[in-house]
């Protein structure tokens, strides 16, 4: 719940200082701040005591045609 809400506040921190920057040269920051926050989340993976990455994450490209 932490690592979940931390991430959205960093996010959102990312986004307003990315917004200000790309904006400056007329470009989006689309979904960069969110790229470099999952990021850092996934290294945390180990380091932080009972923080463990899933063994086998669900992915959709392994969903079965119906």
């Amino acid at each position: 719940m932490v690592l979940s809400a931390g991430g959205a506040a960093a996010t959102a921190g990312l986004f307003g200082a990315f917004k200000t920057m790309f904006g400056a040269v007329g470009a989006p920051c689309l979904t960069l701040p969110f790229c470099i926050t999952m990021s850092a989340s996934y290294l945390l993976g180990g380091r932080v005591p009972g923080l463990v990455l899933a063994k086998e994450p669900h992915s959709p490209e392994k969903n079965k045609p119906i």
